[in-house]
């Protein structure tokens, strides 16, 4: 939870700072804070979040979890789009609440499901 909750401070900050400086779009700014802390997410959860997991194939967990995160993205980068058409707002607490709130919900519980299963899986199991 520690680790979500960084890694979501993370990737709104990078949101906010690329919309309100930088006059990027919401939907691209959500995927440019997903991309930003991607990085530091790995990295918290293999050395501590799944820190008791095997590691027998290092190249195949990373780049399970480059393809589970690209997905995430993808679907964050759809849901705020989709809600920015929606909702048409300019309202920053708006595209927050899509952007931060409602995509990033959807996301963590793909990305949850699919690191347990696919990621992080626990040594001897199978896909």
């Amino acid at each position: 939870a520690i680790s979500g909750a960084i890694n979501w401070l993370i990737e709104a900050g990078a949101f906010n700072i690329l919309v309100l400086t930088h006059s990027a779009s919401p939907p691209n700014a959500k995927l440019a804070g997903a991309g930003i802390a991607t990085v530091t997410s790995y990295l918290s959860l293999r050395y501590w979040a799944f820190r008791d997991s095997s590691r027998a194939n290092p190249a195949s967990e990373i780049a399970s979890f480059i393809g589970v995160n690209l997905a995430a993205a993808l679907l964050m980068y759809c849901v705020t789009a989709l809600g920015q058409m929606v909702v048409d707002s300019e309202s920053i607490w708006v595209q927050n609440a899509i952007a931060n709130g409602f995509a990033v919900i959807l996301a963590m519980i793909f990305r949850y499901v699919c690191y347990a299963k696919f990621t992080f899986r626990p040594t001897g199991s199978e896909t």
